[in-house]
C-alpha cells in the first residue's frame, strides 16, 4: 500500500511538469508532455508547423497530436518547466551551453594540430646549428636538391599560370674583400666558424610564384569590360548628337534662314480660325521640325503658374469660336481635341517652363478653357 502511495506522489510530482526541452537529432526544442509517445519519454510527436509564431502558440496551448503528426526519437531530456515562461528561458540557457561546447571542443581540436605542428626539435650540438628536425620530416633535406625535377610540374592554364621567377639571394655569400681588408665584418669571427656557417647555410634557389587569386583577377577584368562598353555606348550617343549639329554648324545662315521662315509661318497660321486650317496645322505637325518650333516660339509666352501658362498659351493658338467646336474627349458631339497632335505641342511647351508637369495636370485647364469658349 505504501509503495503504490509512493508511485502516486512521484506521478504528480511529474505532472506538474508541463513542458519539457528536449533535444532531437537536429537540435534542441521545448514541447509540451502530451506530445510524449509513452512514459518513458524516448520518442515524441512533433508538429508539421513552418511558422515559429503558429509553433510556439501550440506548445504554450498544449495543443492535442494530430494523426498526421511524425514521431522522433529523443536523444536527450535536458530540463523541465511548469510553466511556457519558464521553458522558453531553460531552452535559451540549454542552446547557449550547447553552443558553448561545441566551440570549446572546435578550440581543443585547433590546439591539438598546433602542438602537432610545433614538435620541432633542436639540437645542442654546435657542429650544424643550421640544421634542425622535425618529428615528421627534414626540412633540411627538402632544401639541398637543386635539379628542376624536384619542383612540381603545373599545367599552363589561365587559372594557374607560372609567372617570370623571382631570385632570393644568399645571405650567406662571403663579403667582399674591401670589407676584409678594412677589418670591417668578419675580422673577429675564426675561420671555422665562417667554414661551417657557409658551408651549412642553404643554397641560393629560385622559388616559382603563382597567381593564386585569378578569380579576383576575372572578376575585375569583367568589370573592367562593362565600363568599357558603357564608355562607348556614351561615346555613340555624343557622335549623334554631333552629327546633327554639324549642318547647322557648316551653314548658319541657312540653319537661320529656315528658323525665319519657321517664324513667319507659324505666325500666319496662328491662332487658327477654322477647321481647314486646322487641317493643315496639324499635317505640318507631322514633320518634327516645324513641331519643335512651335514649341520654341509658344515656351516665349510662360507664365507664373500651370494655369496661367496654359491660358495665356490657348489664345495664340486657336480662336474662341474654332474651340466652340471642340471639347477633349468630344462630348455633345462635338470635335475630340486629346487626339490632336496640338495637344503634344502645348503639353511639351509647359514642361518647358514646368519640367514635371504631368499630362493629367495639363488635361484639366485646358477642359475648363474649352468649356468656357462660348462665354468668352
Amino acid at each position: 500500500m505504501e509503495d503504490s502511495n509512493k508511485i502516486i506522489v512521484k506521478r504528480s510530482l511529474n505532472e506538474d511538469y508541463l513542458y519539457y526541452i528536449v533535444e532531437f537529432k537536429d537540435g534542441l526544442q521545448l514541447i509540451p508532455n502530451n506530445w510524449f509517445v509513452n512514459e518513458s519519454k524516448k520518442e515524441a510527436y512533433f508538429p508539421n508547423y513552418t511558422n515559429f509564431k503558429i509553433y510556439d502558440k501550440a506548445v504554450e496551448a498544449m495543443e492535442p497530436t494530430q494523426e498526421n503528426w511524425k514521431k522522433y526519437p529523443i536523444v536527450q531530456i535536458h530540463a523541465k518547466a511548469k510553466t511556457f515562461s519558464k521553458g522558453k528561458a531553460k531552452l535559451k540557457d540549454a542552446e547557449l551551453q550547447s553552443d558553448l561546447s561545441t566551440e570549446n571542443e572546435e578550440k581543443r581540436k585547433k590546439e591539438r594540430h598546433q602542438r602537432a605542428r610545433k614538435q620541432i626539435h633542436y639540437p645542442d650540438s654546435e657542429e650544424d646549428p643550421w640544421q634542425f628536425t622535425s618529428s615528421k620530416k627534414s626540412i633540411a633535406n627538402e632544401t639541398e636538391p637543386e635539379d628542376e625535377d624536384a619542383y612540381p610540374s603545373y599545367p599552363s592554364s589561365p587559372d594557374c599560370r607560372q609567372l617570370p621567377l623571382c631570385d632570393i639571394p644568399n645571405l650567406a655569400t662571403p663579403l667582399p674583400k674591401s670589407y676584409e681588408e678594412n677589418g670591417v665584418g668578419t675580422s673577429k669571427r675564426k675561420k671555422g666558424q665562417e667554414e661551417r656557417m657557409y658551408s651549412s647555410a642553404p643554397p641560393k634557389r629560385k622559388l616559382p610564384i603563382y597567381d593564386d587569386d585569378s578569380k579576383t583577377i576575372l572578376r575585375y577584368l569583367s568589370g573592367l569590360r562593362h565600363s568599357v562598353n558603357v564608355c562607348l555606348a556614351n561615346q555613340i550617343e555624343i557622335l549623334d548628337k554631333l552629327k546633327h549639329l554639324e549642318p547647322s554648324v557648316k551653314h548658319p545662315e541657312e540653319s537661320s534662314n529656315n528658323n525665319r521662315e519657321y517664324r513667319n509661318e507659324i505666325r500666319d497660321l496662328f491662332p487658327i480660325n477654322t477647321l481647314d486650317d486646322m487641317s493643315v496645322v496639324e499635317e505640318k505637325l507631322s514633320h518634327d521640325d516645324f513641331k519643335m518650333q512651335c514649341i520654341k516660339e509658344f515656351s516665349k509666352i510662360g507664365g507664373r503658374s500651370l494655369n496661367t501658362i496654359i491660358y495665356n498659351i490657348l489664345p495664340k493658338i486657336m480662336s474662341n469660336e474654332l474651340a466652340e467646336r471642340y471639347s477633349w474627349f468630344g462630348a455633345k458631339g462635338k470635335l475630340v481635341f486629346s487626339n490632336l497632335k496640338l495637344t503634344g505641342v502645348i503639353q511639351e511647351t509647359v514642361r518647358h517652363h514646368m519640367s514635371e508637369a504631368t499630362d493629367c495636370a495639363v488635361e484639366g485647364p485646358v477642359k475648363k478653357w474649352l468649356s468656357k469658349a462660348k462665354e468668352r
